[in-house]
């Protein structure tokens, strides 16, 4: 009879154990973080609008050059110094319109078919004609958060067309993220982390490499040397001068953008998986 009631106490511990499993997923899903024993992969990925521009790519050239020298300059090396302090942006140049954090590898067909339509839908509401590059650089969090390092040149949107491209995805993909909760039981993307920060149209140059320098730091310099201290000046620096010569070239050169076409941008394969025309 012992053995029977320890049975039945442990049957009934498993079942309310599922029945709090269950119940917990599904308040989890409803708050766009369903946490589950799942097996899918998940990806980082960009909805980018790709362009052309043989000034951006003087204006990358001048700027390479530039933050190599000054940082090299403040960590007291010869500029003859084997090391890049920078990591280029390699590729195309391209503007992303939407962010999809996390996003859910077997629902690529899925975002694939919202883009389709959301572009379809506003063929005729967009000519990009007056997008351009615009004058501002600045300096932007790299993938740690832990210090400003990736360099962007801001792109001018008068007519604000990029904003409200931006607005259309942002929408069309926040629907369809609940679609797929209902139809899954899953995130199709993280749209918290997708919508953190404002959108700013801008365009990547390069990445400031801080852990290289915090190392090179740490390695063989005084003790005294405080890396934030040092990072400060080169931020400083970099931004200043990167100003001065993006306001020098392009005083010089056209700042027209020739645009092509709307892609699906996924790491770490940093590749296009899908491209789509937005203009006609």
């Amino acid at each position: 009879m012992k053995k029977l009631f320890v049975s039945l106490v442990v049957i009934l511990l498993a079942i309310g154990t599922l029945i709090w499993g269950f119940g917990g997923c599904c308040k989890c899903c409803k708050e766009n973080k369903c946490i589950q024993k799942e097996d899918l992969e998940r990806h980082m990925m960009f909805v980018q609008l790709a362009a052309e521009s043989s000034t951006f790519n003087l204006i990358k050239e001048k700027l390479y050059l530039m933050v190599n020298c000054v940082v090299k300059e403040e960590l007291g090396l010869n500029l003859d110094y084997d090391f890049d302090f920078y990591m280029p942006k390699a590729g195309a140049q391209r503007i992303t319109l939407y962010y999809l954090n996390d996003t859910d590898l077997k629902g690529i067909d899925f975002i694939d078919s919202v883009l389709k339509n959301v572009l379809q839908k506003n063929k005729n509401n967009f000519d990009l004609k007056n997008v351009a590059l615009g004058t501002e650089v600045n300096l932007f969090s790299g993938p740690t958060g832990d210090q400003k390092e990736e360099l962007v040149l801001m792109i001018s949107d008068p007519s604000k067309e990029l904003v409200a491209l931006n607005g259309e995805l942002k929408i069309a993909m926040r629907n369809a993220n609940q679609e797929y909760m209902g139809e899954h039981n899953v995130f199709l993307y993280d749209v918290e982390k997708a919508e953190e920060h404002t959108f700013l149209p801008h365009v990547g140059i390069l990445r400031i490499r801080s852990g290289s320098i915090k190392n090179y730091i740490e390695e063989h310099m005084d003790d005294v040397v405080q890396f934030d201290q040092v990072y400060a000046r080169i931020e400083k620096r970099v931004l200043d001068e990167a100003q001065e010569i993006v306001k020098a070239v392009l005083s010089e050169n056209d700042s027209k953008l020739k645009f092509n076409n709307v892609c699906l941008f996924e790491l770490p394969s940093k590749k296009c998986i899908k491209e789509y025309k937005l203009l006609e």
